[in-house]
């Protein structure tokens, strides 16, 4: 992760600026040792020109240091393995050794970060439980809806059928007084077909209804599921952040304390240096004291024993002649002005080397303030930049992970809908050929059952007819031999009578024969 290469540059960039100040105590120095010898201004200038040289090619090696960290930041994430670093980090200047304690530890937050699996994949998971979690409730809403659908074409197909039974006993009551009980009877049997298609209607709904129950139930399990992995993966998130705050705390804690040690090492030997200028100045006033009064002491002495010497001289050159007194006085005087000179000239090399010790102090005491300054100023300026790179790299890492979320989530979300779709399709073409087949099956039964009754009705209807025919045949045959012998009576009749007339009328012309007068006067039937 790039916050640890971050986090393991910026321990490599305080042992490299730490290096110099540690190795100003721990190079078989002593904070508490300085030169005793004062230096002239030219063994100073020397050390000053030689100290920013140090100084220079301290910064240079520096800055390569901050170039052999940046160019071996991958080559360092890739050592990592198991906890353990596998190689020494060499920089350009000093070799400097990572504390085992700090390698340790960042390896362990490294494999503790590593092992949580806090990646694209886990975050897309995440997405996803999320999202089937929102598509199932999506779908339980959607099924419940259908059910509650299916359930009102049952209660509909329930009323139906009650009306279509109430309708029966009514029309079956009708039958009792009615004249035309065909007609009631249709009506009765298109009553019972609408009982039939309201059974097979509450029928199909139900087993729908059966088909909506189970999917709810895989849909409210798919959402358990669902809650109790990102249940399980928010817990999980939540304990391994607060191991990996820990860590970082304590490693920041460790940082401080480091951080803490560097600055008391520096301030003791800033206190001991301090302490030991103020005991050299305190000792160099003292020696000065003693020098000026050892001066005095022995100004006053020579001067005592150049008084002593110039009575006695004068006291002598009285006794001389006048040329001598004044020879004498003139090298006396040359002598006591040398003397003096010579004095002058010791107390002012005592006074230079005494200032030309101060100024190296002073010059030394500088310099060192130069490197606190500027090792400060770098480890300033490579918090700043550690900061700014872990910033920086924190940024671009929840971008990364931002936009790679979306992407995962658009992603699944197409998937899951496509996969969602390609699922009620499949459903739904299950669904309409189960459907399709028990129609089919229901309207071959309601068919058969159909025909049967069509058949027995047309049976019915037929021995009905063929009764009707035979009693029509019947009475057919009954009247027409009623006819008949109401025709044959008839014609027996007439028959009988035209016998009889003719028998009469034979009888009739017999006797007019008989007579002999008029036979045709009187004939029967006229």
């Amino acid at each position: 992760m790039p916050h640890f290469k971050v986090l393991l540059i910026s321990t490599l960039v305080l042992s490299a600026l730490a290096a110099p100040l540690v190795s100003r105590f721990d190079n078989g120095g002593d904070a508490n040792s300085f030169d005793e010898t004062p230096p002239t201004s030219l063994e100073t200038r020397d050390d000053l020109t030689e100290g920013f040289a140090d100084f220079q090619s301290r910064d240079i090696e520096v800055s390569q240091d901050f170039a052999d960290i940046e160019t071996r930041e991958d080559e360092v994430a890739r050592n990592f393995n198991n906890g353990l670093y596998a190689r020494d980090i060499e920089t350009s200047g000093d070799t400097q050794n990572l504390d085992t304690r700090q390698l340790k530890e960042v390896s362990e937050v490294y494999s503790t970060y590593q092992s949580r699996g806090i990646d694209a994949d886990e975050d897309a998971r995440i997405s996803a439980a999320y999202y089937a979690k929102a598509s199932c409730g999506e779908r339980i809403q959607y099924l419940q809806a259908e059910r509650q659908r299916q359930l009102d074409i049952i209660s509909k197909a329930e009323d139906d059928k009650l009306q279509s039974k109430s309708l029966v006993i009514k029309l079956q009551d009708q039958k009792l007084a009615a004249t035309d009980k065909d007609s009631i009877d249709q009506q009765i049997r298109a009553e019972e077909l609408r009982q039939e298609e309201a059974d097979k209607t509450i029928t199909a709904a139900q087993n729908v209804k059966k088909d909506l129950d189970k999917l709810i139930q895989a849909d409210e399990q798919c959402r358990t599921l669902a809650d109790e992995f990102i249940r399980a993966a928010q817990s999980q998130d939540n304990s391994y952040d607060e191991l990996i705050r820990d860590r970082l705390a304590r490693d920041a804690e460790a940082r401080r304390l480091a951080q803490l040690t560097y600055e008391a090492k520096d301030d003791e030997a800033r206190r001991l240096a301090k302490q030991a200028q103020y005991a050299y100045d305190a000792e160099a006033r003292r020696i000065a004291q003693l020098n000026k009064e050892a001066c005095d002491t022995e100004a006053k002495r020579l001067a005592k024993l150049a008084k002593e010497a110039y009575d006695a001289d004068a006291r002598r050159l009285t006794q001389l002649s006048k040329d001598a007194r004044d020879d004498e006085v003139r090298r006396l005087a040359k002598q006591a002005k040398d003397d003096e000179e010579r004095r002058r000239k010791l107390i002012n090399d005592d006074e230079a080397k005494r200032l030309a010790k101060q100024a190296k102090d002073d010059e030394e005491r500088r310099r060192k303030q130069a490197y606190d300054d500027e090792a400060k100023r770098l480890a300033k300026q490579a918090k700043d930049d550690e900061e700014r790179r872990r910033k920086q790299a924190y940024d671009d890492e929840a971008k990364r992970r931002a936009k790679l979320a979306k992407e995962n989530d658009e992603r699944l979300r197409k998937q899951i809908s496509d996969d969602d779709a390609k699922r009620r399709a499949k459903l739904a073409k299950e669904n309409d050929e189960r459907l399709r087949k028990q129609i089919s099956d229901d309207d071959a039964k309601r068919r058969a059952k159909l025909a049967k009754e069509n058949d027995e009705r047309l049976r019915k209807q037929i021995s009905d007819d063929e009764a009707k025919r035979r009693a029509k045949e019947i009475k057919t045959s009954a009247d027409e031999a009623a006819r008949r012998r109401a025709k044959e009576i008839k014609t027996s009749a007439d028959e009988a009578a035209r016998r009889q007339v003719k028998d009469a009328k034979a009888a009739a012309d017999e006797a007019a024969r008989r007579r002999g007068n008029k036979p045709n006067k009187n004939k029967p039937g006229k």
